[in-house]
């Protein structure tokens, strides 16, 4: 009964808050996800629900921990966590496709956020400077069956900065064989499989990485960019001149400097770009 009276009041007090336009609402008593998963979840407030919710936690544990709990509470409810780079830019290291999928899939969804929406971050993923939204936005693509597919499908896929393989087996790679398009979304759980008639989409199936076989056929799906750096080209030639001109006065290894230059050049994907 104390719950129910708190919770409510609380409502109110954030849905007075709303109505008079502020921009910072400062509440305290609690630091508890349990807490917090519980009023996010079971509110029942119109204010509060027609919403998306941005959450800030300190660490990816406690990011996990709140989700696994509105997932209790709430198992229908969305709720993505956007990942910080698990290594940074000094270590010699390079953050791993799980990361960059993460952010891809956070950044995609939140974009289109609906009523409800959770999306949990830790204060150093907000701090990693991504794509800036106009160029998202015009990269993100709804591909449903009966569209006109590019002519060229490896221009498409690299300037959405897919890799092309073999066979699909992770996040952010793509097969042409014949009439067959694999492509594996960060936004997706499973790969999607279009199947053409010559440039037409004619069905879009999702399939099993393991056996390659199909697990549904749907009518559409959104294709988002595979990394968080793209090559653009009214920005290009402006890109390796500043690059060039960071080399200056500094002990690099000019090997290294003249490959990263080339790739450049050339638009090609490299481990650790995303830190340039």
């Amino acid at each position: 009964m104390n719950i129910d009276f708190t919770h409510t009041r609380l409502e109110t007090l954030l849905e007075r808050a709303f109505e008079l336009k502020k921009n910072q609402i400062q509440l305290t008593g609690t630091a508890s996800p349990l807490a917090l998963a519980y009023f996010l979840s079971q509110s029942y407030s119109k204010v509060i629900n027609n919403l998306p919710h941005l959450v800030v936690v300190g660490g990816l544990a406690e990011a996990h921990r709140l989700q696994q709990l509105l997932g209790f509470f709430s198992p229908s409810r969305s709720a993505i966590i956007l990942p910080a780079y698990d290594v940074n830019p000094y270590s010699g290291l390079y953050p791993n496709s799980k990361s960059t999928s993460g952010r891809l899939h956070f950044l995609s969804t939140a974009l289109q956020a609906k009523a409800g929406d959770i999306f949990i971050a830790t204060p150093d993923a907000l701090m990693q400077k991504t794509l800036p939204v106009q160029v998202l936005k015009n990269n993100l693509h709804r591909l449903s069956a009966g569209d006109e597919f590019p002519g060229d499908l490896h221009d498409f896929f690299g300037s959405l900065g897919y890799i092309t393989a073999p066979m699909v087996e992770d996040k952010g790679q793509y097969a042409v064989r014949g009439g067959i398009v694999d492509i594996f979304p960060p936004t997706t759980d499973h790969p999607v499989r279009l199947d053409l008639f010559g440039n037409q989409i004619d069905t879009i199936r999702f399939f099993s990485v393991d056996d390659q076989r199909s697990i549904e056929t749907v009518e559409t799906f959104l294709l988002c960019p595979a990394k968080e750096t793209l090559f653009r080209d009214e920005t290009h030639q402006k890109l390796i001149q500043r690059f060039k001109e960071s080399l200056t006065d500094r002990e690099i290894d000019r090997q290294e400097a003249d490959e990263i230059v080339r790739s450049l050049v050339l638009k090609n994907q490299f481990p650790g770009m995303e830190f340039l």
